[in-house]
This record gives C-alpha cells, structure tokens and sequence, in this order.
C-alpha cells in the first residue's frame, strides 16, 4: 500500500483484481463467482440480502449473537420479515431446531447463519445447515467473516450460495473491502426479481460482471486495497490452507491454556469454541471493560463483550497472521492489567509456552514472518 497508485482503469489494476479475485476463489474452495467490492463485510452481507429479498419475504436467521441480530436487522431494513431461530448462549444451533423452523415457515426464502459468532466465540454447523437449505430449497447466507482464511470453509461443497468474509480478519489484509462468493442460483434470483434492488450500488449482477472482466469497471475501485489484498491471498496460499488451519488451533490452544492459568474459563462450550477467538468470563469481581482498559494501557487490544455480555466475558482475536509472540504478549499484559486491578495472578505466559513447546516450530510461524538472521 505504500506504492505509487496505479489507475483503476490500467491494466495493471485489471490484472491485479484478475489474480485477486481467482485466488479468493481457492480460498473459498469455489468455482462459481466471487466479488470484490469497495466497503467492509458488512455492505457483502447487505449485498446478498438486497438481491434475494423482496417485501414480505420471510427469512430465517440464526440468532447466535450480536451479528445474527444486525442479518436480522438488515432484513427488516430491505422490507422482509426476519424469522429468528433462537441458538443456545454457549453452545451452536442445534440442526433440528432449525428444521422445525423450515417446517412453521414453508413459504421462507433464506436461511442465514453467521459462521463464528464473534459476540461470544461459539461455531455454527454451516456444513449440516447447507445440507438442510438445499433439502428444503432456501437460498443459504453465511457471514464466514471471522472464519475465511482460518478455518475450513467449503462453498461448492456445503452449498452457500452467498459466503462473505473481510480481509482484515483471518486473511490479514487492511480493512475496506467487501468480499463474497456467488452462486449461479443466486444470481438466477438477482435476475428474476419483481422489482430491481433498492440500490445501484449493491446490485449483485453489476459487481459479477464487473469482477469477471475487471477492465468494465463497475464503480471506481480501491487500488491499493486490492494490490494489499493479492498480496495477502498470496500469503495465504503460501502457508497453505491446511497448514493454516492448523496454526490457528494450535494458537488458539495455547491461549485458552494461559487464560485459564489466570482464572477465567472459556465462554462456550469446548466443542463449540472457534479457532480464530477466544471468549473467556471474567473471574468474578472483574469487569471486562476495565480490564480491557487497562490490557490497552499495556499496548495490546482485546475486546469486551456486546449487550448483556459487555462486562462478563472478554474477547481476544488470534487470526490471521499471527504467531506465538503475539499469545505471550497478550497474557503477559493480561497480568499486568489484572494486577493494576487488584488480581495478582500468574503462570498465563508459562502455561501457554508449554502449551506451544508442544506444536512443530514452523507450523506456528506465521507466513509474513521475517525469519531471524542466519535463519534456513
């Protein structure tokens, strides 16, 4: 991003987008469209609303958390009935009660479900739910923001007819991008509407155009988010997906290992946790807020939680391109902060490092890692 801008019009850009959009599609095991858009992830899940709704649809969505209720949101906004199908607090949605929901709701259009909840760190099924959407013919949307590039995602295969996902999650590129696959059903949909989309700008079929031929541009581009977003598909592709599938569960172990060392306990249940965060309840006593705070004071970021959550459970990202380092330094302001709280607590850094010694040193170095001089 620090280069001289190229022209969105060039065919320097064109090949750019070109190489970006057919490595996205690797990355999201898909052989139909993709679309890369100016915006955040938000405006790619908005875009496969706009396109499959129209006024008095119903919709099922998932309701996990805080980014299922803005899907819900987002459908009522576009005119269509938002049908919640309620998820247990810490655990994922259980198949059948999503069936039952199909089964009281016969004439829904969609199913939508967010992949990893990040609200409070819970994995949904969206391998089974694909399954079920396609049994009972609803278009599937899936937010896949917080799993794309760091957990297993299969589009063809699972049957998603939408996936969204950001770059600036598991795939560690600058924000600012909307990036989603679409299937040929999809765009059937987009193109048998009784009414067109409500907005130009989220139109699903100029923006597929627009990514297959990128020189017939759609609206002005952001370059450079794009030139930063090859280079960071690259870098996944390097590392290679299963390998960094691995890496993150490796490093998601080592954290919850030294979160527990220093008295907090996961929030969903183990099975159901993601690899790409870790939720946590505060020991009691604690707020999430001050200790987020004053982990920030130590110069690392975490996050509290959303809603009734906000002062009872803490949220630490571990995606993208990020290595053992990055573990230890969060438990180690983690320390410090509880202490500045009036928790003297110990043994996180330990745990997690014995919890890493465990793993091969290259599985968990990260692939835009310089290596150290004199390093193979």
């Amino acid at each position: 991003m620090a280069r001289q801008v190229c022209s969105h019009l060039s065919a320097e850009f064109a090949d750019a987008l070109s190489e970006a959009r057919d490595l996205l599609k690797e990355i999201f095991r898909t052989r139909q469209d993709v679309v890369i858009a100016p915006g955040s992830s938000s405006l790619g899940i908005e875009m496969a609303i706009a396109n499959s709704i129209e006024p008095g649809d119903e919709v099922l969505v998932v309701a996990s958390g805080y980014y299922a209720d803005r899907i819900a949101l987002m459908v009522r906004r576009h005119r269509g009935v938002p049908v919640k199908v309620e998820a247990p607090l810490r655990r994922c949605i259980p198949v059948e009660r999503v069936a039952e929901a199909c089964d009281a709701h016969p004439e829904a259009r969609a199913l939508c479900v967010v992949h990893v909840e990040t609200s409070t760190g819970v994995v949904n099924p969206v391998r089974e739910l694909g399954r079920l959407a396609r049994r009972r013919g609803l278009l599937y949307i899936v937010d896949a923001v917080s799993s794309v590039g760091g957990m297993d995602v299969r589009v063809d295969e699972w049957g998603m007819d939408y996936c969204i996902t950001g770059p600036q999650k598991a795939l560690a590129a600058p924000p600012g991008l909307a990036l989603l696959s679409v299937s040929e059903r999809a765009l059937e949909v987009a193109s048998s509407r009784r009414e067109e989309p409500f907005t130009f700008y989220m139109d699903v079929r100029g923006w597929v155009r627009a990514t297959r031929e990128p020189l017939k541009r759609y609206v002005t581009h952001a370059v450079l988010l794009v030139l930063a977003l090859r280079e960071a598909l690259r870098l996944v592709l390097e590392e290679g997906l299963e390998r960094r599938f691995r890496r993150h569960e490796a490093l998601a172990d080592a954290m919850r290992a030294g979160l527990r060392a220093l008295g907090m306990e996961l929030f969903p249940e183990e099975a159901y946790a993601a690899p790409t965060l870790t939720a946590v309840e505060v020991p009691e006593g604690l707020s999430s807020r001050a200790l987020v705070r004053a982990v920030l004071e130590e110069g690392v970021r975490v996050s509290a939680g959303w809603g009734e959550l906000a002062d009872r459970i803490l949220r630490v990202g571990h995606m993208g391109n990020v290595g053992p380092e990055h573990i230890l330094r969060t438990l180690g302001a983690l320390e410090k902060a509880m202490a500045k709280l009036g928790r003297e607590v110990s043994g996180g850094v330990e745990a997690a490092a014995a919890r890493l010694s465990e793993f091969e040193e290259d599985l968990l170095r990260p692939p835009d890692e310089v290596p150290e001089l004199g390093a193979a």
